[in-house]
């Protein structure tokens, strides 16, 4: 996923990232969802659950409620920064790994 950031958003979604590191009750979380008709986010966990390409975030949510989201897309755009994550399952717990990377300097397209 891709998403352009301001500085202070950029920092909204790495202090949730990293936040159980500093504080395990702060119980934040970064998601790539698209909203539902009530208006709770969707988690989307592969580009194979978006149903509207149009109408995904990056959302960082504290105890299930949203306290910061930016619209994302699933095309890379010079400028945006990419946003990683990997859903696994080990001995028999299911973890998710997120990363919040680098802008997007160029894009190289095949002929």
């Amino acid at each position: 996923m891709f998403v352009r950031l301001t500085p202070e958003g950029r920092q909204l979604y790495v202090d949730a990232i990293h936040s159980h590191c500093d504080d395990p009750t702060k119980n934040k979380k970064v998601y790539v969802v698209e909203p539902l008709p009530n208006g709770s986010p969707r988690i989307i966990r592969t580009p194979h659950d978006v149903k509207d390409p149009h109408n995904i975030f990056l959302a960082a949510l504290q105890n299930d409620q949203v306290i910061g989201a930016t619209r994302a897309s699933l095309e890379p755009e010079l400028g945006a920064n990419v946003f990683d994550t990997r859903h696994y399952q080990e001995n028999g717990q299911w973890y998710t790994e997120r990363h919040l990377g680098n802008e997007v300097t160029e894009i190289h397209y095949e002929k």
